[in-house]
């Protein structure tokens, strides 16, 4: 069982090291991380709700297997954050707090349970909104306290 979990998790870091990996701008990359996520696990519900729902009760049995998804994927977001904050010439020292911000702020559109549960709002645009809301209070809150010159 626990394989059958880390194949569902596989294809998921998969699509997220492509986009950690890839040319786009830092930015780009940081709404596609959480829209790429969103969408994978989004259409999985709408394809099939009682397959999805057995996966999470899958999870739930073999929480040591989505302890260590949840570890690769911040590391994956981990390096955009940093390369974001250089980006916007913001001290990297801030990427593990930003890095924790960004992931509370976008829970919704990244657990599953989330967004099976709020499936009404767990859409693109929503999405959307949160990561540009929470990208430009990040630099507020960097420019204040950690600008680099």
């Amino acid at each position: 069982m626990a394989a059958v979990a880390e194949r569902w998790f596989g294809d998921i870091e998969k699509a997220l090291a492509v986009i950690a990996e890839g040319s786009d701008p830092p930015g780009e990359k940081l709404r596609r991380f959480a829209l790429s996520q969103l969408r994978m696990k989004r259409d999985r519900f709408d394809e099939d709700p009682d397959l999805f729902r057995a996966y999470l009760k899958l999870g739930e049995e073999n929480m040591d297997v989505v302890l260590r998804h949840v570890e690769r994927i911040s590391a994956l977001l981990q390096k955009i954050i940093v390369a974001w904050l250089a980006d916007e010439k913001l001290d990297p020292g801030a990427a593990d707090e930003a890095r924790i911000l960004y992931e509370t702020a976008t829970v919704q559109f990244r657990d599953p349970n989330l967004i099976a549960r709020h499936r009404a709002t767990s859409d693109d645009a929503h999405a959307d909104a949160v990561i540009a809301t929470l990208m430009a209070g990040l630099r507020v809150r960097y420019a204040g306290q950690h600008a680099l010159d």
